[in-house]
């Protein structure tokens, strides 16, 4: 039996795609226009796949947004990453902050993480999970630059108190972009 499954999956056509471009294609449409909103029309058309190979590649709609959002999170860690490693301290932190707000200046379509979490909200475990990991790793970025800006005398107060602050702006600057 399990030979005759074997021979029957090398037996399809060859993808004539590249996975990494469908699911570029994919998160763009759904960051503009929402995951709710974003028919399997709409992201086949975006992705030039025919239903049968979306379905056989990803298996679902939300199967999909799960390897967008794996993709947009490999997309935050470059522009994060001088912070995560915290070198500078205030400098890291403030050079972030330019680059979110030129982006949010230049693309009104706000964080692809924070729409989604605004959208599909907490009740949903799996955006739940990614929301909370997505928030923890700017928190401790941001508190990393702030404390080395502490450290240096760059600033003065409770660092904790600081990097929350500044994290609850952002999420707050992500939505009222997107609106």
């Amino acid at each position: 039996m399990q030979a005759a499954v074997s021979r029957s999956r090398r037996r399809g056509r060859p993808r004539r795609f590249v996975e990494a471009d469908v699911v570029r294609a994919a998160l763009d449409t759904m960051w503009s226009r929402g995951f709710e909103s974003s028919s399997l029309d709409d992201l086949t058309a975006a992705t030039g796949l025919n239903k049968s190979s979306f379905y056989n590649t990803f298996g679902s709609k939300r199967q999909l947004l799960g390897s967008a959002l794996d993709l947009y999170d490999r997309m935050l860690a470059i522009p994060l990453e001088p912070v995560e490693r915290g070198i500078a301290g205030l400098d890291d932190l403030l050079d972030y902050l330019d680059g979110i707000e030129r982006a949010s200046i230049t693309d009104p379509r706000g964080c692809f993480m924070v729409n989604c979490t605004t959208e599909l909200g907490l009740d949903d475990p799996e955006i739940a999970r990614r929301a909370a990991a997505y928030r923890g790793r700017l928190r401790a970025a941001f508190a990393r630059s702030l404390e080395i800006a502490a450290r240096a005398g760059q600033i003065e107060g409770e660092v904790e108190t600081r990097a929350d602050l500044v994290l609850a702006a952002m999420m707050g600057i992500f939505v009222a972009v997107r609106a």
